[in-house]
């Protein structure tokens, strides 16, 4: 039961000098969710993004500890959301099950992140540096049924998201809230497009808070599919 997500991290290497016992490769770590949907979802991702961005990268465990330590950080972010009166547990992945999100007990999609560029001698945008994507692993369940793209297949009237291709935050929205962007408050008209969509305030309000997530998300960079097989090699092998 639940709606089951992972989140897969690339994080950096750590290197202080030659022969330094301290230096670690480039490594991905995991976090199983046991009830990810949706709007949540993009939210969590919001606020890893702003952990990152506002922390010093040559002093902050996140960058520059064991995996072990870093995914016991990825976790706590992802437990508790204070400004939202969101908490939900979560457990580390060990070695070997972030080797291929295909072996995860899935059925709400993945989000995968990529700061592996972030190492202590980074100089340059934090933004620029971040990539990620959310992804279907066989399976989303999700209510969007009208967004027409060519990662979207319909056949005999069923909806299907094509697995395996990396997903924007815009489309993830669109997949989970498919009118969201019919609500937002792009004019003067707000009230008669209440009337006209028969929905409440309160709809109106989420869809601008949805719209406000794929904002902020959209300000990184989406890893390519390419970028995505080179992190998982397993899941792609034929």
């Amino acid at each position: 039961m639940g709606q089951r997500h992972q989140i897969y991290v690339k994080i950096p290497k750590v290197y202080y000098n030659k022969n330094n016992p301290n230096n670690r490769p480039s490594k991905v770590i995991g976090i199983h969710h046991q009830w990810l949907f949706g709007a949540t979802a993009m939210r969590m991702l919001e606020r890893l993004f702003k952990f990152i961005s506002n922390t010093t990268i040559k002093y902050c465990e996140l960058f520059d500890s064991s995996a072990e330590r870093a995914a016991q950080i990825l976790a706590t972010l992802y437990s508790v959301d204070h400004d939202k009166g969101y908490y939900h547990g979560n457990c580390v992945l060990e070695d070997g099950e972030t080797d291929n999100p295909c072996l995860g007990d899935n059925n709400n999609g993945i989000t995968i992140i990529d700061y592996s560029k972030l190492t202590r001698d980074f100089t340059g945008d934090v933004k620029d540096a971040i990539k990620y994507c959310f992804m279907s692993i066989d399976h989303l369940e999700c209510l969007g049924k009208s967004l027409i793209t060519d990662k979207y297949i319909a056949e005999d009237g069923e909806f299907e998201v094509e697995s395996f291709v990396p997903i924007s935050a815009e489309e993830w929205a669109r997949l989970h809230y498919p009118d969201y962007h019919k609500l937002v408050n792009q004019s003067k008209e707000r009230k008669q497009l209440r009337k006209d969509l028969n929905v409440k305030s309160d709809s109106i309000e989420f869809a601008e808070y949805i719209n406000g997530l794929v904002k902020e998300l959209s300000q990184y960079k989406l890893l390519t599919l390419a970028e995505v097989k080179k992190i998982f090699p397993k899941m792609y092998k034929k």
